[in-house]
């Protein structure tokens, strides 16, 4: 095909065969019988598969035919004579485009038109690109509509005016019966709940931002709760056109929730109930045991006085017995408070020589009673350490008292050395020791060595669990080493200086919180405002026998009066009672001026010595009563005078017991039932020490400390509590300041009572 004009039929001017030539599509010509007249360049081109027939005058059906037995064209293998006929009644027709696809991958778009003369001109352009890119984003479409109707999510698509254009399968079973398609949320929808769902497309169309949060719906299947991410649905051109939903079905997690929240909700009430339970048990526990731990005690010392040894090993028993049961109460009342968080941390300097001395006094008769020998090893320079007194003491207690129980006829030493960052304490023994697997459950609630251990020596299993939850409270650790039948050893290890309270707890200094030392007027009476009968006789009992004047009152105002009237040496004051609670005595107390130097010893079953040394107290016992720190504060304030001590309990035992175990230390005692009865005997006489009852009728401990602390003359009356109540933070707040010492009703001896009232005084008269 060198000549593009070989047919004399046919003349085309230089000019036009030049354009014919340039052109970008290729170019074919047939004359008005079907013969091939002309093809330009780029026909020749692209068809050079078949240019051996592009030969003039060659009919279209040759050249049609070759390329079909050549297998040129794609659509027609397999049905070659059916492709012919209708590509020939299509090229005679000439009446508009089509596509024809090449064998080797191309595609050709196909314009042919007759002439004027009844020819056909036919242009070609190769659409591969184009083809390709339409089967490209077809098979995107495929994939993108596969992904959208099979994520088991809601997908859908709403346009500007928000009519649903798309939803995927899971959108259309969400709304089944109905089909979004085509309607706004308005059609659809509640009102209310549409104007929302609007409000929330018109925001995203709008702001061009995408927005995240939980919606409502109601359909055939109910109410329901979805999870939506809606993003801007853009154009080609980058134009916002409407928005994509995402959503999630959360109906069922959001009851779960609300189940949850419910369970939640009751199990912290459950929790309070058993909180409150537990601090109601621990007063109506306490109570009676301070009553029993307390007479025995008198009992015992009668007994002895008038040699009436046949009784004393039944006494004995009784004393045990009571003072197991207060240990097993405590502990469950420990674990209770650790579990809760309510635990505080009471930072205080204490002489670690004097702190173990009577550690040993009080574990001596423990330690040795299965025939051991109880040794010391600790310089008489070791000097101090800030720590919580009482919770080192209740661990070092638990640690010997075990190694009591479970040695026989050995050795149990406990030791203590000091450096300049850390003060370690080692109990020793030489009893049964324990496995390896024994000592990996050692520390577990409820738990000990083996059922074995359970039933021999008996216990709950929580002294060590407690003790080791102290020891990291206060910033240390308890460790232990031991090997089956040559005993065991605990170290703890306690910083020095003490550390902050960790979080959950609220530590509480010490050298800020107690109330100074007041003179006293020199009388030996003691005042008791407690509303406890039982706690009243056994204070008078106990301070009588000490050579105490025991007065008692149950209530605050009338504890008040008494300290007025009498001006005792000391009172002792409970927390709890019945109009003015033992915080009200003590604030009043220390508000007076007449009153305020009468130490105040809080006895309640209240165990929180920072509220009532925060209140002015002068020391704070729980019950059950300690006899023996109870008297010796008493003698104390008293020293070698014959002070006066106020004693505020409602129960008239207790009362009792306090007035009898101080007379007979040599003190003055006013009694009172309750706060109110105690502000009357302030009144009427100022006493040189208060114990107080917290839980009294009428006035309770807490409002009697509060009575004293506006009053300017009983302000510096040292106050001492005895309660058998568990103190909160709180209750220890309204104390802390006005309470010198707070004893635990049945937790100290007779002998521990007055060592307390007597190191009071001491101070006094310093």
């Amino acid at each position: 095909m060198n000549s593009i004009n070989p047919n004399p039929n046919h003349s085309l001017s230089d000019s036009l065969l030049s354009a014919l030539e340039s052109l970008t599509e290729g170019l074919t010509l047939y004359d008005k019988d079907d013969r091939f007249v002309f093809a330009n360049r780029k026909y020749r081109e692209w068809r050079s598969d078949i240019a051996d027939v592009l030969a003039p005058g060659i009919p279209f059906e040759t050249i049609l035919r070759t390329g079909v037995e050549r297998k040129l064209y794609r659509d027609a293998i397999g049905q070659e004579e059916a492709w012919i006929r209708s590509r020939i009644e299509r090229h005679r027709s000439a009446d508009g485009k089509f596509e024809v696809a090449l064998s080797d991958g191309r595609w050709l778009q196909v314009t042919e038109q007759k002439t004027d003369d009844g020819g056909i001109v036919t242009l070609y352009n190769d659409i591969t690109d184009w083809k390709q890119t339409e089967e490209y984003l077809r098979d995107s479409e495929a994939r993108y509509r596969t992904l959208f109707d099979s994520a088991p999510v809601i997908l859908f698509t709403k346009n500007r005016d928000g009519v649903y254009t798309s939803a995927n399968a899971e959108t259309l079973e969400y709304w089944k019966p109905l089909n979004p398609i085509g309607f706004t949320d308005a059609e659809l929808l509640e009102p209310i709940i549409a104007a929302d769902l609007r409000r929330n497309d018109l925001k995203v169309i709008e702001t061009g931002q995408e927005l995240v949060l939980e919606e409502n719906f109601i359909t055939l299947q109910g109410n329901r709760v979805v999870l939506s991410r809606k993003v801007p649905l853009r154009n080609a051109a980058g134009a916002i056109i409407g928005v994509m939903g995402i959503s999630v079905d959360i109906t069922d997690r959001k009851q779960v929730e609300v189940e949850l929240q419910h369970a939640k909700e009751a199990a912290e009430a459950a929790s309070r109930a058993k909180s409150q339970f537990l601090a109601n048990m621990s007063h109506e526990l306490r109570t009676p045991l301070n009553a029993i731990i307390g007479y025995s005690e008198i009992l015992l010392e009668e007994a002895d006085e008038l040699e009436l040894d046949r009784f004393q090993p039944d006494l004995d028993k009784i004393q045990t017995a009571g003072r197991h049961l207060l240990n097993i109460i405590s502990d469950v009342l420990d674990l209770s408070k650790i579990e809760a968080g309510k635990i505080d941390l009471y930072l205080e300097t204490i002489d670690i020589q004097e702190m173990i001395q009577n550690i040993i006094t009080t574990i001596r008769p423990v330690a040795e009673k299965n025939g051991n020998i109880l040794q010391i090893e600790c310089d008489n320079h070791i000097g101090s350490m800030r720590t919580d007194s009482t919770k080192t003491r209740q661990v070092l207690f638990n640690l010997l008292s075990n190694a009591g129980k479970f040695c026989e006829q050995g050795i149990i030493t406990l030791s203590a050395t000091k450096d300049q960052e850390w003060v370690t304490f080692k109990v020793i023994d030489t009893g049964i020791g324990m496995t390896t697997e024994q000592i990996d459950s050692l520390f577990q609630p409820f738990t000990q060595a083996d059922a074995t251990t359970t039933r021999r020596f008996g216990g709950t299993g929580l002294g060590l669990t407690i003790s080791q939850y102290f020891c990291r409270m206060m910033g240390g650790e308890i460790a232990v080493d031991s090997e089956p039948g040559r005993g065991s050893t605990f170290t703890v290890r306690l910083p020095a200086q003490g550390v902050d309270a960790p979080p959950g707890t609220k530590g509480i200094d010490a050298a800020r919180s107690r109330a100074p030392a007041a003179p006293g007027d020199g009388k030996n009476t003691v005042l008791v405002i407690d509303d406890d009968p039982a706690t009243q006789d056994l204070l008078r009992r106990y301070l009588s026998k000490e050579g105490f004047q025991v007065y008692t009152t149950t209530n605050g105002e009338e504890g008040l009066d008494l300290a007025k009237m009498l001006k005792p040496v000391a009172i002792t004051l409970d927390v709890l009672m019945p109009g003015m609670d033992g915080w009200t005595v003590l604030t009043r107390l220390k508000a007076d001026s007449d009153l305020a130097d009468i130490p105040v010893i809080v006895l309640t079953i209240i165990n929180d010595k920072n509220l009532g040394y925060t209140l002015g107290a002068s020391d704070y016992l729980t019950k059950p009563i300690q006899r023996k720190r109870l008297i010796a504060l008493l003698k104390k304030y008293r020293a070698s005078r014959m002070p006066a001590c106020l004693v505020v309990e409602d129960e008239t035992p207790m009362r009792d017991m306090m007035r009898r175990t101080l007379q007979k230390e040599g003190w003055q005692i006013i009694e009172a039932v309750n706060g109110l009865e105690a502000l009357q005997r302030l009144s009427e006489t100022r006493p040189d020490l208060i114990l107080l009852d917290l839980m009294m009728p009428e006035m309770d401990g807490f409002q009697f400390v509060a009575e004293l602390r506006q009053n300017e003359a009983w302000r510096t009356i040292p106050v001492v509590v005895v309660t058998a109540l568990d103190l909160t933070r709180a209750d220890r707040a309204k104390l802390v300041g006005y309470v010198k010492h707070i004893l635990q009703k049945g937790a100290y001896s007779r002998e521990e009572l007055l060592n307390e009232v007597r190191n009071l005084i001491t101070e006094s008269v310093k």
